[in-house]
């Protein structure tokens, strides 16, 4: 009996979900601002209603200069990595009705991480 017991509590801290290293993924991927993640920006957050002059989202994405605040407070990362999947404050919204795309491709966000890990350096 406790032989089994002791199995029991291997095998249920063992189904750990595993770590992510993007580290590795990103180690190819020289990503920049002005080449890859303004597209994806002017794609996603940069549109009517959104992170532009007079839009509902808080800050004004259409620039470099713009968005370096949200990066440096981590709350772009938060938004938009940490709590995509959250439907009422993941980024890009679910609810969106603007067109714009609910949520960011596998290779988009992995584009985002590595910027985001290298510094988000601007060109």
């Amino acid at each position: 009996m406790v032989t089994l017991i002791f199995i029991s509590l291997l095998r249920c801290t063992s189904d750990k979900t595993p770590i992510i290293n993007t580290a590795d993924d990103c180690d190819n991927i020289i990503a920049t601002y002005d080449l890859n993640i303004k597209p994806i920006i002017d794609n996603s957050c940069a549109l009517s209603g959104c992170h532009v002059n007079g839009g509902d989202g808080p800050g004004v994405y259409v620039n470099y200069n713009n968005i370096v605040p949200f990066l440096e407070d981590g709350s772009f990362e938060r938004r938009t990595i940490d709590q995509k999947d959250d439907p009422l404050i993941g980024m890009p919204p679910k609810w969106s009705t603007n067109g714009a795309p609910t949520e960011l491709s596998e290779e988009d966000l992995l584009l985002v991480r590595c910027w985001l890990e290298q510094g988000y350096p601007e060109s």
